[in-house]
């Protein structure tokens, strides 16, 4: 019995995943540039280097880097995402629970920050 179809198929299988994933990489790095352009932190380039993104972001929420840590801690990921991205939320005129825990549990409002016309406010609003 043959089975080079089988392997065919599936060489091509994981080659599509590897391009989808690829993909929704490259435009989660996009979006995150965005958001990155509206307070003058990194590149196109620079968003797309792991865990260095993760720095980009502490800078554009103006919080210590040692956030990073969290994202990688189970459970803690959560508080330290919803936080960073509250303090984001909010250091752009939005709502700072509302927007932390939406952006930092379901992850699509951060396409509303950084599609929407808001940039930074002088002074946020910051509960901590």
């Amino acid at each position: 019995m043959d089975n080079t179809a089988g392997c065919i198929g599936g060489m091509i299988g994981c080659f599509m995943s590897l391009v989808i994933f690829l993909a929704v990489y490259l435009f989660a790095c996009w979006v995150l540039s965005r958001i990155g352009q509206k307070f003058g932190q990194g590149t196109l380039g620079q968003w797309c280097i792991p865990i260095y993104n993760l720095y980009l972001l502490c800078l554009c929420a103006e919080v210590s880097p040692l956030w990073i840590l969290g994202f990688f801690i189970p459970f803690v990921n959560i508080a330290a995402g919803v936080y960073v991205w509250g303090v984001i939320s909010a250091r752009l005129g939005k709502e700072f629970w509302l927007w932390g825990i939406l952006c930092g549990l379901l992850g699509l409002p951060v396409l509303v920050l950084a599609f929407d016309d808001s940039m930074p406010v002088s002074d946020p609003v910051i509960p901590f």
